[in-house]
């Protein structure tokens, strides 16, 4: 069993993580589109789709689109409740970046993401952004990969960076359903960049 959590804390090393549901080191050609990439391992088999546009491979990494507005990869794992982990470059100049979870649709989802504003934040978007929750006392430092961990129980919403939580929501029950996970950004530069994505039950 968990132990209790609280933030700023570390997490809890020793819970079962159980097999990966998907895994993707992002290793591959560059200029690959990740719609066309194969991960290393992807239970349900369907692949990373695209909302709206895909992202690429780049120095076996995923890379964004140079685009505006809302871009998004994602990939099912066949299941709600998971761990998702993923390395996440901070851009330098500041640029909001993370992950999406529990993708219904492209504009109704949760995502977890750095802020530009240096805090770590969880938001839920339902055709409109609305703030959940932000951090305190964690300042990023753009230029910086940083490891982030998501946590998803119920309607519970846990998000760590560099094995700390940082931030959460302990009860919402939007889209608490979905089972698909992966990118997320505002408006891409093309200099964005994720590596070692997992998701774990």
């Amino acid at each position: 069993m968990m132990s209790p959590l609280l933030l700023g804390a570390g997490k809890d090393v020793h819970k079962s993580r159980g097999d990966v549901l998907v895994l993707d080191t992002l290793t591959d050609t560059d200029g690959v589109n990740l719609t066309a990439h194969v991960p290393e391992k992807d239970t349900v088999g369907l692949g990373w789709q695209p909302y709206p546009t895909t992202y690429t491979i780049q120095g076996n990494k995923a890379a964004t689109p140079n685009q505006a507005g809302r871009q998004y990869n994602a990939i099912d794992a066949g299941q709600a409740d998971l761990t998702m982990e993923c390395d996440v470059t901070f851009p330098n100049p500041a640029k909001t970046i993370g992950l999406v979870g529990r993708l219904q649709s492209a504009q109704v989802c949760w995502f977890y993401v750095i802020h530009s504003s240096l805090v770590a934040q969880i938001y839920k978007d339902n055709a409109g952004f609305t703030l959940m929750a932000s951090s305190v006392g964690f300042v990023p430092v753009p230029g910086t990969t940083y490891r982030f961990e998501v946590v998803l129980l119920g309607n519970s919403h846990s998000f760590y960076i560099d094995d700390i939580l940082r931030v959460s929501v302990p009860n919402d029950a939007f889209v608490a359903a979905e089972t698909e996970f992966g990118f997320w950004v505002n408006g891409g530069t093309g200099a964005e960049r994720w590596d070692n994505f997992s998701l774990s039950p």
